[in-house]
């Protein structure tokens, strides 16, 4: 492919993604960091599958344990192991609702083509096969639904059309990039003469209750993981936003239509399969070189930053002009890893900045949101092609 094939806004000159590595695995012995939020255990699962030997596993799973105990790939549940390598930093970058963000000192570095924007991504399965060289590079979440087990919720399928599971709301985000009541209601509105709608996800759905045929609240008692992941499975499609719903929709239904607010969760995080509609495609993240920085920025501009104070708060700290280097390696592990951390605060602020642009310009709302509303009904109606995405149409 080259570059003049490609539409202007999905141009880029991407060469690499670098995939944090967090997911130990040796032979048959596997030491995630804890705890892991539903999205890294289902990619952890992911990787265990495309390992394809049962393992020892040293985690807690908590409230997700039934999606690991009795897994075939799981061979003993052990204790998490505090000995294990702490290869995973922590660092003050609000991102998605959290007051901080985590790194790994050890990246999978895979290089890309000329290639849409939209077909530059690496989630952690691929990452972590790669890395730790698994013959297979299935990208898709993985879950075990045990047979045996008597599915619930399946009294929701309708038998009179069929049935799109909608996942509108993620509660653990308090501050997206992108979030429109209006966007879903036209969706719903658009999709209800043809399919029955039933929400999950969210302890309370304010006025989408009223679009749906059935919202279940994520607090309910019958909705459990195993449940709502056999409910989805035996769904028509599902449609849903960035969050840990999505990927359990990824492991079982390929008829999936996901809302990325950020291009950050999109790169690092979705799979091929299904149809992908991302609401900000920040200059920055297509044109990498326009956010390089040398040590001479990093004195000169970023020198007052956050970190954590080891009590669920935070400090802020001056780096001193003389010893700078020294200061970056105590506090962040080295130059290179404190880069990173001033690189994702402004990848947050160019993000955000980015969508508030279309979103605050009535006439090109309008035209992206007709645009994006029309994706979403022909991929979950099957009328969309394969592999066929929505990115905001923003240039330059």
């Amino acid at each position: 492919m080259i570059i003049e094939e490609i539409p202007h806004h999905l141009r880029n000159t991407v060469t690499h993604v670098d995939c944090p590595i967090y997911l130990g695995l040796d032979g048959d012995v596997c030491r995630p960091p804890a705890p892991l939020a539903l999205g890294d255990t289902l990619m952890l699962l992911g990787l265990l599958r495309n390992h394809g030997r049962p393992v020892r596993l040293h985690l807690d799973p908590g409230p997700l344990a039934g999606l690991v105990q009795g897994h075939p790939m799981v061979a003993e549940l052990a204790p998490p192991d505090t000995a294990a390598p702490a290869a995973v930093r922590q660092v003050a970058v609000r991102r998605f609702g959290r007051d901080v963000s985590w790194y790994s000192e050890v990246v999978q570095r895979v290089k890309f083509g000329v290639a849409p924007v939209d077909h530059i991504r690496l989630n952690p399965i691929v990452g972590h096969s790669l890395h730790h060289k698994l013959g297979s590079l299935n990208d898709r979440p993985g879950i075990f639904l045990d047979p045996a087990r008597p599915a619930g919720l399946q009294h929701l399928l309708s038998r009179q059309k069929p049935t799109v599971v909608v996942y509108p709301i993620n509660p653990s985000r308090s501050d997206p990039f992108w979030a429109d009541h209006k966007w879903w209601a036209a969706l719903l509105a658009n999709l209800r003469p043809s399919f029955a709608l039933v929400a999950l996800g969210a302890p309370d759905y304010g006025e989408i209750t009223d679009l749906v045929d059935c919202a279940v609240p994520s607090d309910a008692p019958d909705s459990r993981l195993e449940d709502l992941a056999a409910l989805i499975k035996s769904a028509a499609g599902f449609v849903g936003v960035d969050g840990g719903l999505s990927h359990l929709a990824a492991a079982v239904n390929t008829n999936l239509v996901t809302v990325w607010d950020a291009m950050t969760s999109f790169r690092h995080w979705a799979g091929g399969i299904g149809h992908h509609i991302v609401m900000s495609n920040p200059h920055g993240f297509r044109y990498p070189q326009s956010r390089r920085l040398d040590l001479d920025d990093l004195k000169k501009h970023f020198r007052r930053v956050k970190i954590p104070d080891g009590r669920g708060g935070h400090r802020l700290v001056e780096l001193p002009q003389e010893g700078f280097k020294d200061a970056c390696r105590e506090i962040f592990g080295s130059v290179a890893q404190y880069a990173m951390s001033v690189q994702a605060l402004r990848e947050v602020r160019e993000e955000r900045g980015c969508v508030a642009a279309w979103m605050n310009n009535p006439a090109q709302k309008e035209l992206f949101y007709s645009q994006s509303l029309g994706l979403a009904y022909k991929a979950l109606a099957g009328q969309a092609p394969r592999g066929a995405n929505w990115v905001a149409p923003v240039t330059p």
